[in-house]
């Protein structure tokens, strides 16, 4: 699924689907965090805020990561699941993730689950319901940029800082 251009109305839209998937999948603030492998894109984005408004703690990974990198990633974060732009890009490193055990979801759908498949979902009354649980104390994201992860919580990002 290529997007070009996404109007707020279903940016919106599509963040509840990928929410209602996640939350339909255990995903939530007391499971394992979600690991998101891409550079910037719309997908990328649609993604990262259909995981923060399930409540789910998303492992923000540079692109240039290093393999050696990623395993540090995943011993200290122990992610699930793994979005990623595109299958052959990241190949390796979702070789990585499957080893592991790790789920899988692909842009491109080449491997794991297409990611239009938690686009297209069904927006179920889960995601208003766990709102209600979300506060500016639940972990959101651990963002690694070199060797060490940097958490931040709900009200960080709201607040626009992070730590």
């Amino acid at each position: 699924m290529a997007i070009d251009r996404v109007q707020p109305a279903e940016a919106w839209a599509r963040t509840g689907s990928v929410a209602s998937w996640l939350i339909a999948q255990g995903f939530g603030p007391q499971s394992a965090p979600v690991a998101i492998l891409s550079g910037d894109s719309p997908e990328r984005a649609l993604f990262l805020f259909g995981a923060l408004r399930a409540g789910v703690r998303v492992a923000s990974l540079s692109s240039d990561i290093s393999l050696s990198g990623l395993d540090l990633v995943f011993t200290s974060v122990a992610p699930t699941l793994v979005f990623a732009q595109d299958s052959k890009a990241y190949g390796a490193a979702l070789d990585r993730a499957q080893a592991r055990g790790v789920r899988i979801v692909t842009v491109d759908g080449k491997r794991g689950l297409a990611f239009a498949a938690l686009a297209a979902c069904s927006i179920d009354a889960a995601v208003a319901e766990r709102r209600l649980h979300i506060t500016a104390d639940t972990p959101a994201m651990i963002q690694f940029t070199g060797s060490t992860g940097v958490p931040s919580t709900h009200g960080n990002l709201v607040a626009g800082g992070s730590g």
